[in-house]
């Protein structure tokens, strides 16, 4: 008998349902678009949250469902606290979450759809009648982290180049946060500023001027999901966003508030300058003092001269950072719209480098100072400093650089340490070709027998041997005015702090030079 036969034949009922079963599984396989969803989503309002009547809305939810409708896609909300909903899509058991700040950590777990779907930061709040302006406010207060978040990492990773470890108090939803914080069982909470400016008077907390953690947040599907899916949103994320009058535009003004200018005032250049010559200014006073107070310390045996040193170095250090902090901040956010700016990434380095020496600085006026050795790529370092000096328009217009960097291994130090080594070595070697008809400066590394050697060569004035058996002297410096005053210039510390911090990690720094034709310096380090 034929098949369609065996359909019109009313005796084969049971042949018949099966053979729509059939027919309609195959229509299901055909149309791949046509699924169900299962979508994990949290209260984070306005991004995303459920409300009393079970249903899901905000940002994310409002997108999504857009795109959902266009595809046809059966959606399927699981509501889950955020720690939770991480695991359900780790394990397969959610096919799509919403709202995820991308980290190299978690790009191990999950797949992120490419396009960004909505750029946010982090602040910190307080409780009243608390005083917190900057992060070394922190110190001895109890911060409160939403588990697994963003925020969790990278405030950990901040109070720690600061010197000091606050207590932290983990919540698996931000309702017990704000609750902890407004009662005063937290003095402090670190959340994105979509929910704290929502929930800011509802739980009577205080928005502090730290900002920190620009983030650019996601759709996420586990490992093994369906690529097709975040394709999909990305395709639609691209037309959505390059139409003013879309639906994303539409939600985006629905729920988000209107997005702060990121644009940086020439001002906060100027700034930035200001505070590099500051900065480097009290690092080359406090060495000073250091020294001074050593080596009077024998005769006089006054700990007060160095408690008084280390209290007004702090409180230095101190004002200055909150401006430093908001420019930080601004840069960061800048970078977000201006991703492939070298100028932008230029003034991130720097004010890194600013924040890494202002801790370095604050931990050595504390009496437990102990800083963390880390594995260091001293090629890394020479650019990073070689960077830091095209600012300079001699160094950028008038000296010819040369580069031998080879393959070296890391060594286990402070980084921070030889940025001050190759800083100093490479300010005498720029500063000696000032009026030298050729300007060479040539940089070489390389590995001897289980050491990383560095070389850095200058066709500068060069040193008479009467003074280069007394150039790492501390105090002892060859650098005059211009008109050709005695009167130095320079501080006569870099060398003498370069050659200590070389031989604290058991390596040794030669220098050979021959008047009127240039300086060689060599340092080698064990790794």
């Amino acid at each position: 008998m034929e098949l369609s036969q065996l359909i019109l034949t009313r005796k084969s009922k049971p042949m018949y349902k099966l053979f729509l079963i059939i027919i309609g599984c195959l229509t299901i396989i055909s149309n791949a678009e046509c699924y169900q969803i299962n979508v994990g989503v949290y209260q984070n309002l306005p991004k995303v949250f459920i409300d009393e009547n079970k249903k899901p809305g905000g940002f994310f939810v409002d997108l999504l469902e857009h795109i959902a409708k266009k595809e046809k896609w059966q959606l399927n909300y699981v509501e889950c606290n955020w720690n939770n909903c991480l695991n359900m899509v780790e394990k397969g058991e959610l096919d799509l979450f919403l709202d995820v700040a991308f980290s190299k950590k978690r790009e191990k777990k999950f797949i992120f759809n490419k396009e960004v779907a909505l750029f946010s930061w982090s602040r910190i709040y307080r409780r009243r009648k608390l005083i917190i302006n900057s992060f070394i406010d922190l110190s001895d207060k109890t911060i409160g982290i939403l588990k697994g978040s963003i925020q969790m990492n990278k405030i950990k990773n901040i109070t720690a180049g600061y010197g000091f470890k606050p207590k932290y108090v983990y919540f698996d939803s931000f309702e017990e946060m704000f609750s902890s914080v407004g009662n005063g069982k937290v003095d402090t909470i670190v959340v994105n500023k979509f929910i704290g400016k929502e929930n800011e008077k509802k739980y009577n907390m205080i928005k502090t001027n730290i900002a920190l953690s620009p983030t650019n947040l996601h759709y996420i599907i586990p490992k093994r999901g369906n690529k097709k899916l975040l394709n999909t949103i990305d395709k639609y994320l691209i037309l959505l966003k390059n139409d003013k009058k879309s639906a994303y535009y539409k939600t985006l003004n629905k729920w988000i508030t209107q997005k702060e200018s990121l644009i940086i005032p020439f001002w906060m250049y100027i700034l930035l300058f200001c505070l590099l010559v500051v900065i480097f200014v009290i690092h080359l006073f406090n060495n000073h003092l250091k020294k001074v107070v050593k080596a009077r310390s024998e005769q006089l045996a006054n700990s007060m001269n160095m408690a008084f040193i280390g209290m007004n170095t702090s409180e230095i250090i101190h004002n200055l950072n909150n401006p430093l902090t908001s420019l930080l901040t601004r840069a960061e956010m800048l970078l977000k719209t201006y991703p492939h700016d070298k100028n932008v990434k230029k003034l991130i380095s720097a004010s890194n480098k600013i924040k890494q020496t202002i801790g370095s600085i604050l931990k050595k006026t504390r009496t437990n100072y102990n800083e963390s050795l880390q594995e260091t790529n001293i090629n890394d370092i020479l650019i990073e400093e070689l960077e830091l000096f095209k600012i300079r328009p001699f160094f950028k217009n008038e000296v010819n650089l040369k580069l031998e960097l080879n393959d070296i291994k890391p060594v286990l130090a402070v980084p921070n340490h030889f940025n001050q080594i190759t800083g100093n070595i490479l300010e005498n070697a720029i500063d000696s070709m000032i009026g030298r008809e050729t300007r060479e400066l040539l940089i070489k590394t390389s590995s001897q027998n289980k050491r990383v050697k560095v070389e850095i060569s200058d066709t500068g004035c060069g040193i008479s041997q009467n003074n280069l058996n007394k150039i790492f002297d501390p105090l002892f410096t060859t650098k005059t005015y211009k008109e050709g005053g005695n009167k130095p210039v320079g501080t006569g510390l870099g060398l003498y702090s370069a050659k200590r911090m070389i031989e604290s990690y058991r390596g040794d720094i030669s220098i050979a030079s021959s008047q009127g034709k240039g300086t060689t310096v060599s340092f080698t380090i064990p790794v």
